[in-house]
Protein backbone atom coordinates (compact mmCIF):
# COMPACT_ATOMS: atom_id res chain seq x y z
CA UNK A 1 0.00 0.00 0.00
CA UNK A 2 1.04 3.42 -0.64
CA UNK A 3 0.43 6.92 0.37
CA UNK A 4 -1.20 9.32 -2.37
CA UNK A 5 -1.13 13.06 -1.24
CA UNK A 6 -4.64 14.99 -2.26
CA UNK A 7 -3.71 18.16 -4.26
CA UNK A 8 -7.16 19.71 -3.11
CA UNK A 9 -6.80 18.92 0.75
CA UNK A 10 -3.24 18.73 2.81
CA UNK A 11 -4.77 14.55 3.65
CA UNK A 12 -3.20 11.57 1.87
CA UNK A 13 -5.11 8.67 1.00
CA UNK A 14 -3.83 5.20 0.75
CA UNK A 15 -4.18 3.06 -2.22
CA UNK A 16 -3.38 -0.49 -3.19
CA UNK A 17 -1.25 -1.55 -6.84
CA UNK A 18 -4.59 -2.84 -7.66
CA UNK A 19 -5.93 0.47 -7.71
CA UNK A 20 -2.76 1.21 -10.33
CA UNK A 21 -4.13 3.74 -13.16
CA UNK A 22 -7.27 4.04 -12.18
CA UNK A 23 -9.31 6.84 -9.27
CA UNK A 24 -9.13 6.49 -5.73
CA UNK A 25 -11.69 8.95 -3.40
CA UNK A 26 -10.03 11.58 -0.73
CA UNK A 27 -11.77 10.57 2.39
CA UNK A 28 -11.24 14.30 3.86
CA UNK A 29 -12.12 16.38 0.81
CA UNK A 30 -14.38 13.84 -1.38
CA UNK A 31 -12.11 14.47 -4.48
CA UNK A 32 -11.39 11.64 -7.07
CA UNK A 33 -7.62 12.00 -7.21
CA UNK A 34 -5.89 9.93 -10.15
CA UNK A 35 -3.64 6.90 -8.69
CA UNK A 36 -0.26 6.87 -10.74
CA UNK A 37 0.37 3.64 -13.15
CA UNK A 38 2.58 0.80 -11.22
CA UNK A 39 5.72 1.98 -12.28
CA UNK A 40 4.86 5.50 -10.97
CA UNK A 41 2.71 4.28 -7.60
CA UNK A 42 6.18 2.47 -6.43
CA UNK A 43 8.08 5.56 -6.16
CA UNK A 44 5.68 6.91 -3.47
CA UNK A 45 6.08 6.28 0.23
CA UNK A 46 4.97 3.02 1.29
CA UNK A 47 1.95 3.07 4.27
CA UNK A 48 2.79 0.06 5.83
CA UNK A 49 6.17 1.12 6.42
CA UNK A 50 4.79 4.13 8.83
CA UNK A 51 2.37 1.79 10.44
CA UNK A 52 5.80 -1.05 11.21
CA UNK A 53 7.59 1.93 12.67
CA UNK A 54 4.70 3.33 14.82
CA UNK A 55 3.95 0.22 16.01
CA UNK A 56 7.37 -0.55 16.77
CA UNK A 57 7.44 2.34 18.68
CA UNK A 58 4.74 1.79 20.96
CA UNK A 59 5.71 -1.32 21.50
CA UNK A 60 9.66 -0.33 22.25
CA UNK A 61 7.83 2.18 24.99
CA UNK A 62 5.62 -0.47 26.63
CA UNK A 63 8.79 -2.98 27.19
CA UNK A 64 11.13 0.03 28.16
CA UNK A 65 10.15 -0.34 31.66
CA UNK A 66 10.52 -4.03 31.64
CA UNK A 67 14.18 -4.62 31.23
CA UNK A 68 14.31 -2.89 34.55
CA UNK A 69 11.67 -4.18 36.80
CA UNK A 70 12.90 -7.87 35.70
CA UNK A 71 16.21 -7.11 36.52
CA UNK A 72 15.49 -5.78 39.82
CA UNK A 73 13.49 -8.81 40.68
CA UNK A 74 15.78 -11.20 38.96
CA UNK A 75 18.92 -9.71 41.66
CA UNK A 76 16.40 -9.59 44.45
CA UNK A 77 15.73 -13.33 44.24
CA UNK A 78 19.61 -13.81 43.95
CA UNK A 79 19.95 -11.93 47.43
CA UNK A 80 17.13 -14.03 48.51
CA UNK A 81 18.66 -17.47 47.17
CA UNK A 82 21.90 -16.36 48.66
CA UNK A 83 20.50 -15.61 52.13
CA UNK A 84 18.73 -19.10 52.26
CA UNK A 85 22.00 -20.99 51.27
CA UNK A 86 23.72 -19.03 53.99
CA UNK A 87 21.50 -19.89 56.03
CA UNK A 88 20.98 -23.47 55.03
CA UNK A 89 25.25 -23.48 56.04
CA UNK A 90 24.98 -22.74 59.23
CA UNK A 91 22.99 -25.28 60.57
CA UNK A 92 23.78 -28.18 61.74
CA UNK A 93 22.83 -31.40 62.84
CA UNK A 94 23.07 -32.83 66.41
CA UNK A 95 22.54 -36.68 64.76
CA UNK A 96 22.33 -39.20 62.35
CA UNK A 97 19.87 -42.18 62.29
CA UNK A 98 22.82 -44.33 62.52
CA UNK A 99 24.69 -42.28 65.72
CA UNK A 100 20.78 -42.30 67.11
CA UNK A 101 20.14 -45.79 66.50
CA UNK A 102 23.79 -46.36 68.06
CA UNK A 103 22.90 -44.25 71.21
CA UNK A 104 19.70 -46.60 71.82
CA UNK A 105 21.57 -49.84 71.13
CA UNK A 106 24.12 -48.95 73.58
CA UNK A 107 22.03 -47.79 76.07
CA UNK A 108 20.17 -51.40 75.64
CA UNK A 109 23.32 -53.47 76.38
CA UNK A 110 23.98 -51.59 79.43
CA UNK A 111 20.40 -52.56 81.35
CA UNK A 112 20.13 -55.29 82.98
CA UNK A 113 17.35 -58.03 82.36
CA UNK A 114 14.48 -56.26 84.73
CA UNK A 115 14.99 -53.10 83.30
CA UNK A 116 14.52 -54.16 79.46
CA UNK A 117 11.55 -56.05 80.78
CA UNK A 118 9.87 -52.97 82.10
CA UNK A 119 10.82 -50.73 78.72
CA UNK A 120 9.68 -53.61 76.87
CA UNK A 121 6.55 -53.00 79.16
CA UNK A 122 6.24 -49.04 78.81
CA UNK A 123 6.76 -49.28 74.81
CA UNK A 124 3.54 -52.21 74.82
CA UNK A 125 1.71 -49.25 76.94
CA UNK A 126 2.64 -46.72 74.97
CA UNK A 127 1.55 -46.06 71.12
CA UNK A 128 3.96 -46.19 68.62
CA UNK A 129 3.33 -42.77 67.96
CA UNK A 130 3.35 -41.21 71.01
CA UNK A 131 7.27 -40.75 70.33
CA UNK A 132 7.52 -37.35 68.16
CA UNK A 133 10.33 -37.08 65.71
CA UNK A 134 13.62 -36.50 67.26
CA UNK A 135 14.92 -33.24 66.79
CA UNK A 136 17.99 -34.43 64.53
CA UNK A 137 14.92 -35.35 61.77
CA UNK A 138 13.53 -31.69 62.55
CA UNK A 139 16.54 -30.13 61.96
CA UNK A 140 17.25 -32.18 59.26
CA UNK A 141 14.05 -31.11 57.58
CA UNK A 142 14.34 -27.53 58.36
CA UNK A 143 17.53 -27.54 56.52
CA UNK A 144 16.29 -29.17 53.67
CA UNK A 145 13.43 -26.65 53.46
CA UNK A 146 15.92 -23.66 53.22
CA UNK A 147 18.56 -25.95 50.69
CA UNK A 148 14.93 -25.78 48.23
CA UNK A 149 14.15 -22.16 49.15
CA UNK A 150 17.60 -21.46 48.21
CA UNK A 151 17.69 -23.41 44.48
CA UNK A 152 14.59 -21.97 43.78
CA UNK A 153 15.10 -18.39 44.42
CA UNK A 154 18.04 -18.61 42.83
CA UNK A 155 16.66 -20.63 39.54
CA UNK A 156 13.88 -17.63 39.17
CA UNK A 157 16.37 -15.27 39.56
CA UNK A 158 18.54 -16.26 36.89
CA UNK A 159 15.27 -16.75 34.68
CA UNK A 160 14.27 -13.13 35.16
CA UNK A 161 17.55 -11.54 34.99
CA UNK A 162 18.30 -13.75 31.48
CA UNK A 163 14.42 -12.62 30.48
CA UNK A 164 15.09 -8.92 31.43
CA UNK A 165 18.90 -8.65 29.58
CA UNK A 166 16.67 -10.66 26.21
CA UNK A 167 14.67 -8.08 26.29
CA UNK A 168 17.03 -4.93 26.77
CA UNK A 169 19.47 -6.49 24.37
CA UNK A 170 16.30 -6.61 21.82
CA UNK A 171 15.21 -3.16 22.61
CA UNK A 172 19.39 -1.71 21.76
CA UNK A 173 19.17 -4.16 18.53
CA UNK A 174 15.63 -4.15 17.44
Amino acid sequence: MYKLACPHCPESIVVTPARAGGEAPCQACGQNLPVPKLGELRSLPRADVESQDATHAATQRDTSLLFPILALIGFGLILAGGFCAIRWAFISISATTDQHIEIITDSYRQMNGSELLGELEDMETRDIQAVGIHTYVKELQIKAGWGRTSLVCSALGAISLIAGFAIGRRKTTG
